[in-house]
């Protein structure tokens, strides 16, 4: 801000109504416009040293935040890593109980499986022996059927014989 000062006029362009137009403003206001001069280079340096003065805390705390934030960071890493081993462990367990049980169950699965062949085996001799059974008896039915026919046949041929020899002398 250029003030009318003494030196200000040595600068200033030599018209003589400016020079005593500035003379008279400076026989006026010149303590009080060096006083408000002073005042504002005092205040221009105190605002000066205050902006310097933040700019330093500001960014004393962006690297405390980015320290804190890296800490952080580096924390939940260390978490995840630890969770993730945590879990791949369990999951390991749990595919080695599985492993265990499949195992087991296989073994339960043949042993069911063996014990049903034996049980089928069995019942297939019993089905066998009553097949041979019933065979058996069906053919003792089937002789004592056929010995009663053929003495009913006999009977009935010597009846026929007898018949005919009364028809054959009854004709005679």
């Amino acid at each position: 801000m250029a003030k009318n000062t003494p030196k200000s006029q040595n600068n200033a362009s030599p018209d003589p109504a400016s020079a005593s137009l500035d003379k008279v403003r400076d026989i006026l206001f010149g303590t009080q416009a060096r006083q408000s001069e002073k005042r504002f280079e005092t205040l221009e340096k105190r605002l000066s040293r205050e902006i310097d003065t933040l700019r330093r805390d500001h960014e004393k705390q962006l690297a405390t935040l980015r320290a804190d934030l890296d800490k952080r960071l580096k924390s939940l890493a260390q978490d995840l890593d630890k969770e993730k081993a945590q879990r791949t462990e369990h999951v390991q367990a749990v595919e080695a109980d599985l492993t265990g049980r499949l195992a087991e169950l296989e073994a339960s699965a043949a042993s069911a499986h063996d014990a049903l062949r034996q049980e089928f085996a069995q019942h297939t001799d019993l089905l066998r022996r009553d097949m041979v059974e019933s065979e058996q008896r069906q053919t003792e039915l089937l002789t004592q059927a056929m010995t009663q026919l053929r003495g009913e046949l006999a009977s009935r041929a010597q009846l026929a014989d007898v018949l005919r020899g009364l028809a054959d002398g009854l004709a005679g």
